[in-house]
């Protein structure tokens, strides 16, 4: 009996690379947990940014009136679109991750960039160079750190002996 290639049924995929699936979500998660503890930040130094704020605008152009209440809505929007863009970034991760889950070539590169970068910014909070002064700040190093580690554990999976085959077999196929 001869069949169709085309509709062979494809590979399931290995534990290494559903694991690494897994730890992208962890990474994700740890990484609105970093958003969190920015925000978190940003609010408790929100006056001193919209005084900052103020003098520099004022410094550019002295004819703009704006007040302080003013400056502050500005810190508050801003804080609003790091918020959004945080949530949108996780979100496209988790469909990146999703992809590389289904076995595309070019979502497991993106996320093997995309951790190896998670990893060296997490060196100086692991190294203990980025002191923190606050709470705030603790949340985000430790954070920093556990994202990193989930990435480099995804990596890894990713780049495993079956995990290539399985890569390599999706690749060939489309």
């Amino acid at each position: 009996m001869i069949t169709n290639p085309a509709k062979a049924e494809p590979a399931p995929v290995p534990v290494d690379v559903a694991t690494a699936y897994q730890l992208w979500w962890g990474v994700v998660g740890f990484g609105f947990v970093n958003l969190l503890g920015s925000l978190a930040l940003m609010f408790g130094e929100r006056s001193s940014l919209a005084e900052q704020l103020l003098k520099d605008v004022t410094a550019r152009d002295p004819n703009l009136k704006l007040t302080q209440d003013s400056v502050e809505l500005l810190v508050f929007a801003g804080m609003a679109l790091v918020a959004v863009i945080g949530l949108v970034v996780g979100a496209v991760a988790l469909v990146i991750g999703y992809q590389m889950r289904r076995g595309r070539q070019w979502a497991r590169t993106l996320l093997t960039m995309i951790g190896v970068l998670l990893v060296i910014l997490a060196v100086p909070n692991l190294l203990g160079l980025a002191a923190p002064d606050s709470a705030a700040m603790l949340v985000i190093g430790g954070a920093s750190i556990v994202q990193a580690v989930l990435a480099a554990g995804a990596i890894y999976l990713i780049h495993r002996k079956e995990s290539n085959a399985y890569f390599l077999q999706r690749f060939t196929r489309t």
